[in-house]
């Protein structure tokens, strides 16, 4: 895995403290929040989907069929061990490069989430219309 820039979740991390804290807010509506959170939510499910994918392309027991089993064929075999690096090697992988997005998802839903529980304690009249949404999305409706 690449080690991961400290600046780059720094201005997330520091939003987050500073909602903890009270000294930072946004107007959106439930549902504007619970749709923050569910298009997060679909982003680090794709992420691992495509990690998924790339440690399987990255596994040695799975063959590409670009004639890397045929050890005369060296540019074959050159080239398919570069694509299973680029999938899950060491550094820049694609992997790699994907947990730092998952990273930065998970730090935007932890900020609005903090926001929003900070809403739902302080806003009776917020805290029941999220209810009221939250509960016709997990009822399947709009």
């Amino acid at each position: 895995m690449t080690e991961q820039d400290p600046e780059a979740l720094v201005a997330f991390r520091q939003l987050v403290g500073d909602a903890r804290a009270g000294s930072l807010s946004v107007a959106l509506s439930p549902a504007e929040f619970l749709a923050l959170d569910g298009a997060c939510t679909a982003f680090k499910n794709e992420i691992r989907s495509i990690q998924r994918r790339m440690r399987l392309a990255g596994d040695s027991a799975v063959g590409w069929g670009l004639g890397e089993d045929n050890k005369r064929l060296n540019s074959a075999v050159s080239l398919v061990g570069k694509y299973r690096d680029l999938a899950t090697g060491e550094g820049n992988s694609l992997t790699s490069v994907l947990d730092g997005h998952f990273d930065v998802a998970t730090e935007i839903q932890t900020l609005f989430k903090v926001i929003l529980d900070d809403y739902i304690r302080t806003d009776e009249e917020f805290a029941a219309e999220f209810r009221m949404v939250n509960s016709k999305l997990a009822a399947g409706g709009q």
